[in-house]
């Protein structure tokens, strides 16, 4: 999906770093699952600004409006966010 929309400045998926980590952890954690998006270091507040917690999806879009908050494992998510992310990008004016 990242690589499908990486173009359209309506668009981006960060990850969160929620422990803390140095950059050589983080660089290892991006190494190991190949995450090709950005992952941003030390943001367990971010995550607890959105009430997230680690392996979950938010959609939010560029208003700062959720139209997504996950309550279950990524791999279990990921159809319905690919869909709910299609349907706002093919919706916006």
């Amino acid at each position: 999906m990242n690589d499908e929309y990486k173009s359209d400045s309506n668009f981006a998926i960060l990850g969160l770093d929620q422990w803390n980590g140095n950059n050589s952890a983080v660089q290892g954690f991006k190494d190991a699952t190949n995450v090709t998006f950005p992952l941003l270091k030390n943001a367990s507040s971010v995550a607890s600004d959105y009430g997230t917690t680690y392996d979950r999806l938010i959609v939010i879009d560029t208003a700062g409006k959720i139209h997504h908050k996950g309550s279950k494992n990524v791999s279990s998510d990921l159809d319905g966010v690919v869909t709910k992310v299609k349907n706002l990008l093919d919706n916006i004016e």
